[in-house]
């Protein structure tokens, strides 16, 4: 797996941020997996195989 250095911040309501920390618990994912698994769905299932 690839070293992670670099940061992306983002605003978001806090409704949205609530969302952002649920749906990645309920799929066994931390917040950083589950967006980027969102954003870049390629990556993600490089990622697993």
């Amino acid at each position: 797996m690839r070293q992670k250095t670099s940061q992306l911040q983002g605003r978001v309501s806090p409704e949205q941020k609530r969302q952002l920390k649920k749906l990645p618990r309920a799929a066994g994912l931390s917040v950083s997996e589950y967006v980027l698994a969102a954003a870049l769905p390629s990556e993600s299932e490089a990622l697993r195989g």
